[in-house]
């Protein structure tokens, strides 16, 4: 299995979003698997619809662009609607749906999304304090060939003891010290 890890922290440096978020984000959506297909027609590691990818201007079968689309729009989502529940929401039902609704639309599994990445999302922050957007000594090398040019990843996550399958997740995903993969 190919190790995303870098690619979306450096996506999640690039536009701003908080690592930790972007991952569980990429875990709730495709458990970091590119061949992950949703009931409705999203595609790889962040679940991009054919639409929203086109949108971004990106492959959606080639996994660092669909890193990077999925993060960037999450980061435009973020700064869409201000708060991280609500760019959630937006991620998960469509901007229109949460205008639509003034907040989370009312479908089960939105307020589910929300709260499962909110709930991993806040613990992980609460164990990286200042950490989960400080970046390491060291980038990770890109691979070859592909003009990807990654940020630096950040710390890990320590001692910590997950509560979900979501915290187990970013346990794993997230470097356990400071550049090293």
């Amino acid at each position: 299995m190919t190790d995303y890890r870098p690619h979306i922290v450096a996506a999640a440096t690039r536009y701003g979003v908080p690592p930790a978020l972007a991952l569980a984000v990429m875990h709730q959506e495709s458990r970091g698997r590119q061949s992950a297909v949703s009931p409705k027609g999203a595609t790889g590691l962040m679940q991009l619809m054919e639409g929203t990818a086109r949108d971004l201007g990106v492959d959606r079968m080639d996994p660092l662009q669909n890193i990077d689309g999925g993060v960037r729009y999450l980061a435009q989502q973020l700064k869409r609607f201000g708060t991280v529940p609500l760019a959630l929401a937006a991620y998960n039902a469509g901007p229109g749906r949460v205008q639509q609704y003034g907040g989370i639309p009312p479908f089960q599994e939105t307020q589910n999304y929300v709260k499962t990445i909110m709930g991993a999302y806040q613990r992980a922050t609460g164990l990286l304090g200042a950490d989960s957007a400080a970046p390491a000594a060291r980038a990770p090398a890109a691979p070859a060939g592909s003009g990807y040019v990654p940020a630096e990843p950040v710390r890990g996550l320590l001692d910590y003891q997950p509560a979900s399958d979501v915290d187990a997740m970013l346990r794993e995903m997230l470097p356990l010290t400071t550049g090293e993969y």
